[in-house]
């Protein structure tokens, strides 16, 4: 797996307006956006970049609510040609180790590990690059 991007959580009344002060102030550029398919869970993820960046910024654009009740949306994004491989060498590691791991699916071909007894307030996400390049996210970043 390779180290692609950090996530935050921005409101999601104000998503168009977060993406405007990292674009139109700090330089980046959005090159990827998906809305949530889960009407149960709202969303709007921009990917954004700067030029000459090789690790990207995810602003997920969420209903507020409590911030504990989101452990899932602070995450370590990776990048994987292998995401189902990648997530089992990560499980069978942490249960050698007696620890729990719980996964999930934020989006199809995009998944999410927790650890609860390492990671306090954030999770593992590992997205698989087949899937990215259906949406023309443009991988491998120019460098």
């Amino acid at each position: 797996m390779l180290f692609n991007h950090t996530a935050v959580q921005i409101d999601l009344d104000h998503i168009d307006d977060a993406v405007a002060l990292f674009t139109d102030v700090l330089g980046f550029e959005e090159v990827f956006r998906l809305a949530s398919p889960n009407p149960a869970m709202p969303a709007d993820m921009r990917m954004l970049r700067q030029p000459a960046a090789n690790v990207d910024l995810q602003l997920t654009g969420l209903e507020r609510v409590a911030p504990q009740d989101r452990k899932i949306m602070n995450h370590y994004g990776f990048i994987s040609d292998d995401a189902d491989a990648d997530i089992a060498t990560v499980a069978e590691w942490c249960e050698a180790r007696s620890f729990e791991v719980t996964t999930g699916l934020y989006m199809p071909r995009m998944f999410w590990i927790d650890v609860p007894q390492l990671f306090l307030d954030f999770v593992l996400e590992v997205m698989d690059a087949a899937e990215l390049r259906k949406y023309e996210y443009p991988w491998p970043p120019a460098l």
